[in-house]
């Protein structure tokens, strides 16, 4: 992972970093029932149902530069062995295909034996439901990832990564820093993976981070602590009292990224066996949230 934590080391530099403080919530007499919010309303999204990428929603790249353009050596690479590529980025049927190929290219001095593809939102949102329905390649060597960078902070969710020779198996993952110890919290999963559609989904309030495979719950992270006892919240309810929030926990803008690697430290040696062109792809990527987020 440590070409993407330079990445976002280039994010939070070119955009400006914010410190992150503790607070405290105090509720009182009744508590709060976090399960009653409201229910989920689409804000944002993209059903890829025209000819081409729309450029008002998406970066064809990681716009890691002051004036946001593709003029750096990581904009379109360091994040596998493959150069992100715009020709790789193909929408018809009423999905995004990133594809990825076998073919050498180069980029800024660095030369890549791959080409693949990479999306980056324009827009950055603070809570809500992240969501991704999507089909996978196959293959050793394929890493496909649906995940969120911090808008100018070091901070990432990884709503999952995967392996394309273990698809039913998963990482999630935190990040709060990079390039020191204690920065990740990762985790595996071996889910409810289907052979065909699949749908992967967090969760992301002031309370909780949840993450979701085809609706199953796969894990909970609290965003607060009771100041008394000092334990994670838990469940539905929060009881009267003074909880203080986690300081290693996400409460900025994130941008929503979705992108095919090929190879790296986390996708792994691609064999000769591997079947070129494949592709990821995407049916739709939507942001959900309730009255109040932002």
């Amino acid at each position: 992972m440590k070409r993407r934590s330079l990445l976002l080391v280039l994010w939070a530099m070119a955009a400006g970093t914010i410190a992150q403080k503790d607070s405290v919530l105090v509720v009182g007499p009744g508590g709060i029932d976090l399960c009653n919010e409201g229910p989920w309303v689409q804000v944002w999204g993209d059903d890829f149902d025209g000819d081409r990428l729309d450029p008002s929603k998406w970066f064809s790249y990681f716009p890691f530069t002051a004036d946001g353009s593709d003029s750096c050596a990581a904009c379109r690479g360091m994040v596998g062995d493959e150069f992100l590529s715009d020709a790789n980025l193909i929408v018809r049927d009423g999905s995004l295909f990133i594809e990825a190929k076998r073919e050498d290219t180069s980029w800024y001095g660095g030369r890549f034996a791959y080409t693949s593809g990479n999306i980056f939102s324009k827009r950055g949102f603070r809570y809500g439901r992240f969501e991704i329905r999507c089909r996978m390649p196959k293959g050793k060597g394929f890493w496909p990832s649906f995940w969120s960078a911090g808008d100018g902070v070091p901070e990432e969710i990884d709503v999952f990564e995967s392996k394309g020779h273990i698809l039913r198996q998963l990482q999630t993952n935190y990040h709060h820093c990079y390039n020191q110890k204690g920065c990740q919290s990762p985790r595996w999963h071996w889910t409810p993976y289907q052979d065909d559609w699949n749908t992967y989904a967090v969760e992301w309030d002031p309370y909780y981070l949840r993450w979701f495979v085809n609706d199953k719950l796969m894990r909970i992270m609290p965003g607060y602590t009771h100041q008394k006892s000092g334990k994670p919240i838990r469940g539905c309810v929060l009881k009267e009292g003074v909880y203080t929030a986690v300081s290693k926990f996400p409460r900025h803008p994130h941008r929503i990224i979705s992108g095919l690697a090929v190879g790296g430290a986390f996708g792994g040696s691609v064999t000769s066996k591997v079947k070129f062109p494949q592709a990821m792809e995407i049916d739709y990527i939507r942001i959900y949230q309730r009255t109040g987020q932002e």
